[in-house]
């Protein structure tokens, strides 16, 4: 009861670093690294757009870094948290899915919650995944969908976006006609036809390319490399590395 109460007030977050550098050393290093990170795709004040929110984990370490952050979500089961990050940080939260154009579409909600998708849960990839074998698909949930584009025009162009929605990554970028800065998306090494229709989409629009490996919070390349350097990266990418990671885009 008391977090509850303490959660809707700006003591809550600093109570929470102190606890977690006492108590809890671990998350307190893992979050200075994620910090680290991504604040280089970013000043602070700059709109940051996280498609994908889940419960809030990367808005909460964005808007720690300055980020005006938009914690885009459709799934209604992490609503709550992200209202609650909503009163701590500069967070704005929006209960949709994005998509390349507007509408409705059916979400497939995940006993694991932060594998709900929009795509068809009978993908093989889904399939023959370890992760998903001992999940079960719930219900499915309609939600609204909107695009970035009408995002961008409500709230403001963002200097990056992130984006991972299980395997939705390409219906995301379709609907993305301006250029941010900076762009992410998660691939997987199960699911790489829908990552390189990614590439080829970020590529045509004179981006280049540097992944990260499963949660490591550093280049797995030297260099940035051009549209044949990625799509040559990603044929290369294995289980035995990791099952996923996320590949970002730096605009030319």
């Amino acid at each position: 009861m008391l977090k509850t109460l303490l959660m809707k007030t700006p003591l809550y977050p600093v109570a929470r670093s102190a606890y977690q550098a006492v108590f809890k050393p671990e998350i307190a290093a893992h979050k200075a690294r994620m910090g680290a990170f991504y604040s280089q795709f970013f000043q602070p004040g700059m709109r940051v757009f996280d498609v994908g929110a889940n419960q809030g984990e990367y808005s909460e370490i964005f808007a720690r870094e300055g980020g005006r952050v938009l914690a885009i979500e459709p799934n209604t089961a992490f609503a709550p948290r992200l209202t609650a990050l909503s009163h701590m940080f500069d967070i704005d939260p929006v209960f949709t899915a994005i998509a390349e154009a507007p509408g409705e579409a059916e979400l497939n909600v995940c006993s694991t919650p932060g594998y709900s998708t929009l795509v068809d849960r009978h993908a093989e990839w889904i399939e023959t995944s370890p992760d998903y074998a001992d999940v079960s698909w719930t219900h499915t949930l309609k939600v609204p969908v909107t695009t970035l584009d009408l995002l961008a025009k409500e709230f403001g162009e963002p200097e990056y976006v992130k984006i991972d929605v299980e395997g939705f990554e390409i219906n995301v970028l379709r609907g993305m006609t301006f250029r941010p800065r900076y762009v992410s998306f998660e691939f997987g090494a199960r699911r790489k036809a829908p990552s390189v229709e990614c590439l080829e989409h970020l590529g045509a629009r004179n981006y280049r390319f540097r992944p990260i490996v499963g949660r490591e919070y550093r280049y797995a390349t030297p260099e940035w490399m051009d549209l044949a350097g990625a799509k040559a990266w990603l044929e290369g990418f294995s289980v035995e590395q990791a099952e996923y990671g996320d590949m970002f885009a730096s605009r030319a």
